[in-house]
């Protein structure tokens, strides 16, 4: 892969990847469910389990809509505002989390 390449980028959190520009970067949800799974499973509990969990849910929604849109269950203006409302939410949860400091994350 080169600097001349026009599509999206999907890798893990791995630093060698940095230098792809955010607008062609995304991070794969499969990574981003396991680091919100062991912050739901954090033996301290409180409020940064409970945020994460949250987020879990999300992302089990995401993957979910995903997959019925993949399977034609879902028309092509439906799984939009699906994803859309779930992204607000995941956005919601996100903001609410900011205030949690976890060393790892």
């Amino acid at each position: 892969m080169d600097e001349d390449y026009a599509g999206i980028v999907v890798s893990d959190q791995c630093p060698s990847y940095n230098w792809i520009a955010a607008d062609r970067h995304q991070l794969c949800w499969a990574h981003i469910k396991r680091n919100l799974q062991q912050m739901a499973d954090y033996s301290g509990g409180g409020h940064t389990a409970y945020i994460a969990n949250r987020l879990c849910l999300l992302t089990d929604a995401l993957f979910h809509t995903r997959h019925r849109y993949e399977q034609g269950e879902l028309d092509y203006s439906l799984y939009l505002r699906r994803m859309y409302r779930l992204q607000k939410s995941f956005d919601h949860w996100l903001t609410k989390g900011t205030d949690v400091m976890v060393k790892r994350y």
